[in-house]
């Protein structure tokens, strides 16, 4: 077995290369381009809200906004794990602002679940992104369901692409429940925030559109929201190893082997928000998005001559994985002496 010592030395080793390369320096002018670039997509859509008016073509202006909503939900990620500035408060503030008034979400139950998840991730019991009433992704946890969470586990493997779509609806539930329940770092701020969200916003859509066509605006943009976001977080963990709390691996080790890497180039970069490199955002979490190809050859190298496995697969592939997950994880439930 390694020991903890030489299990800290190797990531140690790793860390200073990556510094060494500059690669954890501040990328100011990247992430203004991006923030400029997204809020003129933004304002994009909505100038199109009225001028297109009830008319077919406004559903593909609901999923462009949802594309972009979606977009805005990565610089808030980075701006959560300290990606775009040095200062802490400023980072804060970056996700305060794009989390509230451009997601309607509370900064404090995402960052807090998010930490959470890099803590542990794949970790039973201990990662948030694994423990769902309604979806699991280990047999042991497909045991544990009764009812009628039973019932949808057994057949997770059809309604999962319906539940996505339940994604954005489900981020607001939990966001207004830590308010409500006085457990925000930043109450008063995230609620006016928040609300400054849905005022202007529905004001132009229902104004412009009406109810009917409002509604469905919303309903459009929201369940792309849903689909977009999940085609880019479920590649990273799912169908990768889970591990147990007493399993030793040392931080580096975890970090690797519960993570997939999605091949790609500046398309697929630009479509996952760079978490296509997953294994290298979560060896280093505040790695400016534009650096992690480049980071991505030094660990790749690197976890190759220590032999740790290193996971790299094309995105149809990875949906593959995802799937035969789903559909093994839920398997006890369909066996006839348990179901």
């Amino acid at each position: 077995m390694v020991s903890v010592e030489k299990k800290s030395k190797a990531y140690a080793e790793l860390r200073s290369q990556i510094i060494k390369k500059g690669l954890l320096d501040r990328q100011y002018l990247y992430y203004v381009i991006k923030i400029i670039f997204n809020l003129g997509l933004l304002g994009l859509s909505l100038y199109l809200i009225p001028l297109i008016g009830k008319s077919p073509w406004q559903i593909v202006n609901a999923l462009f906004l949802g594309f972009i909503f979606t977009q805005i939900a990565g610089i808030s990620h980075d701006a959560g794990h300290n990606q775009i500035a040095k200062s802490t408060f400023v980072n804060d503030f970056i996700a305060l602002i794009h989390m509230g008034i451009f997601e309607g979400v509370s900064f404090s139950w995402w960052v807090d679940k998010h930490n959470a998840h890099h803590r542990s991730p794949n970790e039973l019991d201990s990662d948030p992104d694994i423990d769902f009433p309604v979806v699991v992704f280990a047999p042991e946890q497909a045991v544990r369901k009764k009812g009628f969470q039973r019932f949808m586990v057994k057949y997770q493997t059809y309604f999962y692409p319906f539940l996505v779509l339940l994604v954005p609806f489900n981020m607001r539930f939990h966001s207004a429940r830590i308010l409500a329940q006085n457990k925000a770092h930043y109450r008063l701020t995230e609620t006016v925030l928040m609300l400054a969200h849905y005022m202007p916003f529905f004001t132009i859509l229902f104004a412009s559109l009406g109810w009917v066509w409002g509604i469905l605006f919303i309903l459009i943009y929201n369940l792309f929201i849903g689909l977009y976001m999940s085609s880019i977080f479920a590649p990273n963990h799912k169908g990768m190893p889970i591990v147990k709390k007493n399993d030793d691996l040392g931080f580096l080790r975890h970090q690797v082997m519960t993570s997939r890497d999605v091949e790609g180039g500046m398309v697929t970069d630009f479509l996952y928000l760079g978490l296509n490199y997953q294994i290298e955002h979560h060896l280093f979490p505040n790695m400016p998005r534009n650096k992690l190809a480049e980071a991505q050859v030094i660990v790749r190298d690197f976890c190759k001559e220590n032999k740790i496995g290193y996971y790299e697969t094309s995105a149809i592939q990875s949906y593959k994985e995802l799937f035969q997950c789903l559909y093994e994880a839920s398997s006890p439930l369909r066996q006839s002496a348990i179901a």
